[in-house]
């Protein structure tokens, strides 16, 4: 029998969740994760439970991704029972803190198999661990920290094997790998955005494995671990200098009409190299200006250019000539005419997820508008489809 059938439900509700408040959602570099065999997964983290969500609707082979929780969630069998099914593996206190004083002058032994005992044994047993190593989600412009617990569990894993070599089967234990994932989405907090998926080529961490155990020094091997986690997980994002630079390649990027919406990668990086020149200001102070003024306006750079394809500044009858043309155009096109019954099922779900961004998310938090949003008018549809 299955023992994480609270996991299952789970992806499938994250799979309605994400399938519904995004437009699309890419996945590439599924070849870069086996089947089979021990993996620590380390995704980018800006965008609160809907990583979560995304990660575990994508990963390849549909296997199951096990996350850390607080070991203090498992207090009570009932709790323990819900947090076992879903996957979730308790830990005593931070990993991310495991590098300090006490931890070093052990060599990470004692302390680390008391704090990484139930992750060593989902290794053990083949799965999939999803450790987040930025810590907590948060909005920059780039990646900001990599802590190192992803590399901590990585490498005491090797010494958990050699203390049980006894318990695994002819042949020895499976070779771990970590994979870096980067969550890439054009707009998180708004609606029928898009997001891609890109997983990195696995990193082997026998090399550092051995190294980490012979070694008189074994953070040193931690903390070169950890800086290849963050040169490839760099590079699965867009990462800019300051938040100027994001602002003034987000209208320019949406300036290039392309039959689709990726790669927005290369063209995030070939602008930001383009405004990083230093012979740029005036372009980006201006786009940076733009920006705003498209933000405050709740108006997106494409539309405008959809609705005023010329260069000269357009009229008040123009504009409103224009208004009542797409207007009429939008409620007599026949894909309105057929969406509108169902439309209709959408407009609770949409009311109160609206509400659930403006009163229950923090402004200064654009990661937690997106979850807002999709968890509030999911549900809110859910039950207006079961009333019906």
């Amino acid at each position: 029998m299955d023992s994480k059938l609270v996991y299952r439900a789970l992806r499938q509700i994250s799979q309605w969740t994400v399938d519904g408040f995004y437009s699309e959602v890419r996945v590439s570099g599924q070849e870069n994760v086996p089947a089979t065999g021990p993996l620590i997964v380390t995704p980018c983290h800006h965008n609160e439970i809907l990583d979560i969500a995304t990660l575990a609707v994508t990963m390849p082979h549909r296997r199951p991704v096990c996350f850390w929780a607080k070991s203090t969630m498992f207090a009570n069998s009932i709790a323990k029972t819900i947090m076992t099914s879903s996957g979730s593996i308790p830990v005593r206190r931070n990993p991310n803190n495991s590098s300090n004083a006490g931890d070093k002058k052990k060599h990470g032994s004692e302390s680390n198999f008391a704090l990484f005992r139930e992750t060593f044994r989902a290794l053990d047993k083949g799965e999939v661990v999803g450790v987040f190593p930025e810590g907590t989600s948060y909005t920059e412009p780039h990646i900001a920290q990599i802590k190192e617990g992803a590399a901590w569990a990585a490498l005491e894993h090797a010494r958990w094997q050699m203390q049980h070599t006894s318990e695994y089967k002819e042949g020895g234990p499976e070779k771990l790998m970590v994979v870096p994932v980067g969550i890439i989405y054009t707009d998180k907090s708004h609606f029928q955005s898009q997001v891609l998926v890109q997983y990195g080529k696995p990193i082997d961490t026998e090399p550092y494995a051995q190294r980490y155990l012979a070694s008189n020094d074994p953070h040193a091997e931690v903390k070169e671990l950890t800086a290849e986690i963050e040169t490839r997980l760099t590079k699965l994002t867009v990462n800019a200098k300051d938040w100027c630079t994001t602002m003034s390649t987000s209208p320019k990027r949406r300036s290039f009409h392309t039959p689709h919406p990726w790669p927005v990668m290369q063209l995030s990086y070939s602008l930001m190299d383009r405004f990083d020149d230093g012979n740029s200001q005036e372009a980006v102070t201006k786009l940076v200006k733009y920006s705003g003024i498209l933000y405050h306006a709740g108006i997106s750079h494409g539309s405008l250019v959809a609705l005023y394809s010329s260069s000269e500044k357009p009229s008040r009858a123009v504009s409103i000539g224009v208004f009542l043309r797409e207007a009429i155009t939008t409620v007599l096109h026949p894909r309105f005419l057929c969406f509108f019954p169902i439309g209709l099922l959408h407009i609770p779900a949409y009311i109160v997820g609206s509400c659930a961004a403006r009163f229950l998310a923090d402004p200064q938090e654009p990661e937690t508008l997106a979850e807002r949003k999709a968890v509030c008018g999911g549900v809110t549809f859910g039950a207006t489809a079961a009333l019906l």
